[in-house]
């Protein structure tokens, strides 16, 4: 279990951070584990979701301990996201949440099987 928190975690730091090739080593590890691919989705969009918010809260002049504040997470979570979407236009985030929320649905409809979707999707990030 310790093993399976760390790597979710150390995908998300991988995805804030844009480095393609530790994404897909640890996504490739995860789905070894057998871990849900829908659990991964779910991770990847609140991820996505907090650095929408994060990127908006920092636009309008807050701290990095206000939007801990507001976001009700402790400060040691804000701060990797603070430092990947501070130098990120807003909307190519949004673009990527855009690109999960359909990946989503296509899982959902049974159109893409949730494995090669969440592959193809760490590709563009």
């Amino acid at each position: 279990a310790d093993t399976l928190e760390t790597d979710i975690w150390k995908l998300m730091d991988n995805i804030n951070q844009s480095h393609q090739k530790a994404i897909n080593t640890t996504l490739d590890k995860l789905l070894e584990y057998n871990v849900d691919p829908n659990y991964i989705l779910a991770m990847i969009a609140r991820n996505l979701r907090l650095s929408v918010q994060t990127k908006y809260l920092l636009d309008t002049g807050n701290t990095e301990k206000q939007i801990a504040s507001i976001l009700k997470l402790p400060p040691f979570a804000i701060y990797p996201i603070v430092k990947s979407v501070k130098n990120i236009n807003k909307d190519r985030i949004l673009l990527q949440y855009k690109k999960l929320s359909n990946l989503d649905y296509e899982i959902k409809t049974g159109r893409i099987d949730p494995i090669l979707g969440l592959s193809l999707f760490t590709l563009v990030l």
